[in-house]
């Protein structure tokens, strides 16, 4: 069975999008960690 190249792109984009939502709320709730020290400092 050869693989159909549409289905494939139509996943591929909103994968590709996940993936850097993802990392983007990684980044986001790493940056939060780090700003709640500071805060309970203050």
């Amino acid at each position: 069975m050869k693989p159909a190249p549409i289905p494939v792109q139509i996943l591929y984009g909103p994968a590709k999008i996940a993936l850097e939502a993802m990392l983007f709320l990684r980044i986001v709730s790493l940056s939060l960690l780090e700003w709640r020290p500071s805060e309970n400092l203050s």
